[in-house]
């Protein structure tokens, strides 16, 4: 079984991250300033805030972080945001929000976040325009993890013709948002609930034999799990030769695991995502790049940009048309 950790594209996108950062930095001569807003009931989203907390700081980003209570959403969150927008200092906000019973809605909590401000990308704004648009504005943040999970099909050339993905979960945010930018690369995708997924096939009439689970993915389809049990996916709900992206996310034991049952799957499925890392790490790198565009759209820094990619682009083909001539000469 072969481990996809996600450490090369890591690597890759942060040193992207690192460029246009230091470029941006050189350009306008501002001090760029990072915004982390989480709360603390949550322990996925503050794990997450910490870790790109600490990706902002190896890049020298001036990083402001605050953690409030869920009691104090309304007295503390609120007005922290609205001062947070209000600052010019301040040039994009990682808002990582999960609302509860007698907590501002994920409305009421947007609408005061700009869509140019947002770093992780859950602004209805950014998410539609990542589910319509098939070709996506530069200037405009990704939701970062369905965002994550492409780079990782892409990075590792997943084979998807002919098989499609199964995505399991409850049906959240997430799972929708990725589904559609699934199809919007020719994927097929089939959403599948776990509820549905832990019914069994009984055992014929006069047949002893054992019930067993239902496969996920009959078809040997890519799995990615967003479940949030502990290993959930054992080897008897998937096909041999696997591909699993585990995006789950589970205190267990005192030890941060996903869905994937590693014991059953060792000598089962084909290539598996690990947890921590893998997806999460990915999110995490986009995050940052979130934050690069967000300030070269502050800047004016994207038309130069777009300028230069077109010129590049003009002159690759005018050397391509060179050397055809040359060749037939």
């Amino acid at each position: 079984m072969e481990i996809y950790d996600c450490k090369l594209l890591h690597q890759k996108l942060m040193r992207r991250c690192e460029k246009e950062l230091i470029q941006i930095t050189k350009r306008s001569g501002a001090k760029l300033r990072l915004g982390v807003l989480t709360v603390t009931t949550d322990e996925q989203n503050v794990a997450f805030a910490s870790k790109v907390q600490g990706l902002a700081t190896e890049l020298r980003l001036d990083v402001i972080e605050e953690r409030v209570a869920a009691r104090n959403v309304g007295r503390r969150f609120i007005p922290l945001l609205h001062e947070w927008v209000k600052d010019e200092s301040i040039q994009g906000i990682l808002l990582l929000y999960k609302p509860d019973e007698n907590m501002p809605t994920l409305n009421e909590v947007y609408g005061i976040l700009p869509w140019e401000k947002d770093a992780y990308g859950g602004h209805f704004h950014n998410i539609g325009h990542f589910c319509i648009e098939t070709t996506p504005d530069p200037g405009c943040p990704r939701p970062a993890e369905a965002s994550a999970v492409l780079e990782i099909i892409n990075h590792y050339q997943m084979p998807l013709k002919g098989k499609g993905v199964v995505i399991i979960g409850e049906g959240g945010p997430f799972e929708r948002i990725l589904m559609q930018g699934l199809v919007n690369i020719g994927v097929n995708v089939k959403f599948e609930h776990p509820l549905v997924a832990t019914y069994g096939i009984k055992a014929k009439s006069g047949d002893k034999s054992k019930t067993r689970i239902a496969s996920v993915n009959p078809k040997r389809e890519i799995v990615i799990s967003c479940v949030n049990k502990p290993g959930y996916l054992s080897r008897s709900r998937l096909m041999r030769g696997s591909i699993v992206i585990d995006n789950g996310y589970n205190f267990f034991r005192g030890r941060i695991g996903g869905d994937v049952d590693f014991n059953s799957n060792q000598n089962w499925a084909k290539a598996i995502t690990p947890v921590p890392g893998g997806v999460k790490s990915i999110a995490q790198a986009i995050t940052i790049l979130n934050f690069s565009r967000i300030c070269m759209r502050r800047f004016g820094l994207l038309d130069e940009d777009q300028k230069k990619d077109l010129l590049q682009r003009r002159f690759k083909t005018l050397d391509k048309k060179l050397e055809a001539n040359r060749e037939r000469i």
